[in-house]
C-alpha cells in the first residue's frame, strides 16, 4: 500500500477520534444545563414540601411555651362551715320536746291545750329583717306543756319544739307561716297561721354546725 494512502487513513482516524472526544462532553454539559434550569423548581418544591413540617414544629413549640407559662389553676375548696339559702332555727332556751301522751305531771296543770299565739310579725306585716324572728307564746303557767311544729308556704313540717323560730334568707314575696300546736299530755292539737310579706335583700351564710333545719320550706 502506498504511504500516501496510509497517511490519509491515519489522518482520518485521528480526526474521527478528536470528533468523538469533542461530542462526548456535549451530552454531559446538556444534562448539567438541564439540571441548572430545573434547580429553581426543585428548590421551590422542596421548600413547599417542608412547610407542613415547619408548621408542626412551630405549633409544638408554641404549645410547650404555653404549658411552661401557664399558672396552675387553684382547686376551689368547698365550704365546710357555712351554707346559704333558706334556714330555720329555734331561738331561746333549748328545750326540744316530742309531744307524746304521758301520765299527769308531778305538779297539777290544766289538761288540754292552752292558747298559743304568734306575737310577731303581725298579720299582713311587711318585714325586711334577716333573719325574721317568729315570736311564739304559750300559757304554760296554767295549762300543761305543749310543743309545736311549723312550715313555710305549705312546705313540709319541721320537728316539734317549744321555742320561737328565726327564719333566715326567706324568699321575697308573700309568706304563709303555719304553726301546729300539740299538747304534750293529751291529743289536743290546733293550727295557727300568720301571713306576712318579706322584702328583705341579701343572703346570710349560716354555720353548718347549727342545729336548725330547712325542712320547713
Amino acid at each position: 500500500m502506498p504511504k500516501t494512502a496510509q497517511s490519509s487513513k491515519t489522518v482520518k482516524a485521528v480526526k474521527s477520534t478528536k470528533s468523538a472526544k469533542k461530542t462526548a462532553p456535549k451530552g454531559k454539559k446538556s444534562m448539567a444545563r438541564g439540571l441548572i434550569k430545573k434547580k429553581p423548581y426543585i428548590e421551590f418544591l422542596t421548600a413547599f414540601l417542608s412547610i407542613p413540617v415547619l408548621i408542626s414544629v412551630l405549633l409544638l413549640n408554641s404549645n410547650s411555651l404555653k404549658n411552661l407559662n401557664a399558672k396552675p389553676t387553684p382547686t376551689p375548696m368547698p365550704s365546710v362551715n357555712a351554707q346559704s339559702g333558706f334556714y330555720a332555727e329555734p331561738i331561746g332556751t333549748e328545750k326540744p320536746v316530742e309531744p307524746t301522751s304521758v301520765g299527769a305531771p308531778d305538779e297539777p296543770c290544766e289538761r288540754g291545750l292552752g292558747p298559743a299565739a304568734i306575737s310577731s310579725p303581725q298579720e299582713n306585716d311587711v318585714v325586711s329583717d334577716n333573719p325574721v324572728t317568729i315570736d311564739i307564746s304559750y300559757d304554760d303557767s296554767r295549762f300543761c306543756e305543749a310543743a309545736w311544729a311549723y312550715r313555710i308556704n305549705g312546705g313540709s313540717w319541721s320537728g316539734y319544739d317549744d321555742r320561737s323560730v328565726a327564719l333566715y334568707n326567706l324568699p321575697q314575696g308573700p309568706i304563709r307561716f303555719d304553726l301546729r300546736v300539740k299538747s304534750i299530755v293529751g291529743s289536743e292539737e290546733e293550727t295557727v297561721t300568720r301571713n306576712f310579706t318579706y322584702n328583705g335583700r341579701g343572703m346570710i351564710l349560716i354555720p353548718t354546725s347549727q342545729t336548725g333545719s330547712d325542712s320547713a320550706r
